[in-house]
């Protein structure tokens, strides 16, 4: 896809026009694929490289959609990545809990999470609050300093 658009006057394979720095993709049903794509557009530095903070929450990204994207955060410039809730990749998080129930999370959405939750940024998490999410029966070991672990299901604390 890369070579296909070197040399052409093409800035941006995800609709973002110069000087935007907020890119929200909530809630528009994007998958795996749609997640490579913006990696793409991250890789031949298109207006994505300026953006700031990218909203993801409620799209089916899907385990390989997380990670393609997580590969893309960690060499990106991004301020924040939303979830469902932003999570700052620049500064510390404000709270010592992280309520992300009821925000369509998936697979790939506790991937970027679990890789955050890892980051200096998330160090005053006490709690994540993941209930009424639809993320199966998965163990979690999200947090090293989270005081409760559970089994994820469509009601849970962690």
């Amino acid at each position: 896809m890369l070579t296909a658009i070197e040399g052409t006057s093409v800035r941006s394979l995800c609709g973002l026009t110069e000087g935007q720095t907020i890119a929200d993709f909530s809630g528009q049903d994007l998958g795996p694929i749609d997640m490579k794509i913006m990696a793409a557009e991250y890789g031949f530095q298109g207006f994505i490289a300026a953006v700031e903070a990218v909203a993801i929450g409620g799209n089916p990204i899907g385990s390989e959609g997380g990670a393609t994207l997580l590969e893309t955060i960690k060499t990106s410039k991004l301020k924040t990545i939303d979830i469902g809730k932003p999570l700052p990749l620049q500064e510390p998080y404000e709270s010592d809990t992280l309520d992300l129930s009821n925000t369509k999370m998936d697979p790939g959405h506790v991937l970027l999470l679990s890789w955050w939750l890892g980051t200096e940024f998330s160090a005053a998490i006490e709690a994540v609050v993941l209930s009424k999410n639809k993320l199966g029966g998965r163990v979690a070991t999200l947090a090293p300093n989270a005081t409760m672990v559970a089994t994820l299901s469509t009601s849970c604390f962690v």
